[in-house]
């Protein structure tokens, strides 16, 4: 039995520290990412299927003077009047029923 308890703890070590260098590699990743969209001439963000900030860049946080921060988990009808946010979300949902991207301009109040 104690043998048993000292292999699963053992195993239970290497696990957690594969995690950990998951983990790591993970926020790497996404630093990287976060740099080559912030060096962007253009307005970048990611949402969920719900519509919801998950990442913006540089350029859109200087439209909405805003920090990331402040604008992960909210969407585009707490930035924009209801027309212009039905506009922009209608090309969202666009992009999601062909799974191909979407290059635009829209004119946005700020």
């Amino acid at each position: 039995m104690r043998k048993a308890h000292v292999e699963l703890e053992h195993r239970v070590r290497e696990r957690t520290a594969d995690l950990v260098k998951a983990n790591e590699a993970l926020r790497n990743s996404q630093h990287l990412l976060q740099g080559i969209l912030d060096n962007s001439t253009a307005m970048i963000s990611v949402k969920d299927l719900q519509g919801r900030f998950m990442l913006v860049n540089h350029r859109y946080e200087r439209l909405f003077h805003a920090n990331s921060e402040s604008l992960v988990g909210k969407t585009l009808y707490d930035l924009l009047p209801g027309e212009h946010a039905d506009r922009v979300r209608a090309s969202d949902r666009r992009v999601l029923a062909s799974g191909n991207v979407l290059e635009a301009e829209e004119l946005v109040p700020h």
